[in-house]
């Protein structure tokens, strides 16, 4: 789905957890939105294994709550507030700890036009939870008007709790493109100065992996 324009003035609030490179540029496209400004509300700086140094991204507002954070788990009193300031339409990314889970309950108690974002899936955790963990995800899960995932394992996670087809699309994370770009124009006096510099062989077959190495992204494996 993209949108060219917005008709009539829309104010949006993004309630997400901490500044991310694969974020960032998906604010900055939204924001060339004609109509449509966007204040993104961040309820950290950094989390465990996150520590990016990522530059603010232009054409949006960006806050940051105060609260304080234990590795993934942020709670930011001032959400209380928030969903009674004067937005068209809440952003939430997720619902994995307390200050998205207090927003979200203070949502659907008020009525207010709100959508999920919902990054990876591990397919092989699909209805694996215990009965419990299913109500609480089903209840913070249900209600928004729209929700915003990656790949298909996420949608066949919301489809579990009859989240209809219609109401969920996918997003489109990306990265600086035009870095790239540039930088593939000098790629081959790249590549020899990088064998230099570790002293591989001109012929030796090189692999190279880009990515965080962590526990949790295999786990479900």
């Amino acid at each position: 789905m993209t949108w060219n324009v917005v008709k009539g003035p829309r104010k949006v609030a993004v309630i997400t957890n901490i500044p991310t490179p694969y974020r960032q540029k998906q604010w900055e496209y939204y924001s060339t939105i004609r109509n449509l400004s966007i204040t993104v509300f961040y309820c950290g700086k950094s989390e465990k294994g996150r520590f990016w140094d990522v530059q603010p991204a232009s054409g949006v507002r960006e806050v940051f709550l105060r609260g304080f954070s234990y590795r993934k788990w942020h709670f930011n009193p001032s959400i209380f507030l928030l969903p009674f300031q004067k937005f068209d339409l809440f952003l939430v990314g997720g619902h994995g700890f307390p200050t998205v889970m207090i927003a979200i309950a203070l949502l659907k108690l008020f009525n207010k036009n709100w959508a999920m974002m919902i990054d990876g899936i591990v397919p092989t955790r699909l209805k694996t939870e215990k009965w419990y963990l299913s109500a609480i995800q089903r209840f913070f899960t249900k209600g928004a008007d729209a929700y915003f995932v990656n790949g298909t394992a996420a949608k066949r996670w919301l489809k579990q709790f009859g989240i209809a087809d219609e109401k969920i699309f996918n997003q489109y994370l990306t990265v600086d493109v035009s870095y790239f770009t540039e930088n593939e124009k000098t790629s081959k006096e790249r590549r020899i100065l990088t064998r230099n510099r570790y002293d591989i062989n001109e012929n030796a077959v090189v692999v190279l992996y880009v990515g965080r190495l962590v526990w949790h992204k295999v786990s479900g494996i």
